[in-house]
């Protein structure tokens, strides 16, 4: 093995790890949303607090999981970008291409991670970022109903205001942001698609 194949070899392993780490971190993300929301709604659950003043904090924990739903699709973002650089570079190049693949070999970009119609990093975390925000938001509509109801509390018009619109803001932000992370693989690929053709 040369110099240039060993050093290959090393930017390969190097570029692997990364998304391995980045992987991790995902995990991360998710278990630290998960716990701060739970966390929250527990807490203020048993707090000694005025029950509209506590419906307003909990309308907040959707909008804290969103922080997190942008660390996550940037991250996600990333390895998308990472596995994209290997596919095209170093694993085989596509098919009419002038730019020849380093190993020759189809590995996980190309069978799995990163193929068309059927990207495991996008859908998946789409329809669970957008199921657990709306899950967030209910919840504060869901303890008014059965306060209002079974207990017999009132509310200001202002707190039946906030947990109508504040689920369908919530939604629409998460929407855009899944949009923009699918405008943004799409952004990527068609760069690359264009950098190929050039050599």
């Amino acid at each position: 093995m040369n110099y240039k194949q060993e050093f290959i070899l090393e930017y390969f392993k190097a570029l692997r790890e990364d998304i391995i780490v980045r992987i991790q971190k995902n995990t991360n993300l998710w278990s630290l949303k998960i716990t701060a929301a739970s966390f929250i709604f527990v807490y203020l659950g048993k707090a000694d607090i005025d029950k509209e003043i506590l419906i307003f904090l909990m309308s907040i924990v959707p909008w804290i999981a969103i922080i997190f739903d942008f660390l996550i699709m940037d991250n996600l973002l990333g390895i998308h970008n990472i596995a994209n650089f290997i596919k095209h570079r170093i694993e085989l190049t596509p098919r009419n291409s002038r730019v020849e693949g380093i190993m020759n070999e189809e590995f996980w970009e190309h069978l799995c991670g990163q193929k068309k119609g059927s990207r495991t990093l996008e859908q998946r975390h789409r329809v669970a970022i957008l199921l657990f925000a709306s899950i967030c938001s209910l919840m504060p509509a869901l303890i008014v109903i059965y306060l209002h109801f079974i207990k017999g509390a009132k509310f200001s018009r202002l707190i039946y205001l906030l947990i109508g619109v504040n689920p369908i803001l919530v939604m629409i932000v998460e929407s855009l942001l899944c949009q923009w992370f699918k405008n943004r693989i799409s952004f990527v690929e068609k760069e690359i698609e264009k950098a190929l053709q050039k050599h």
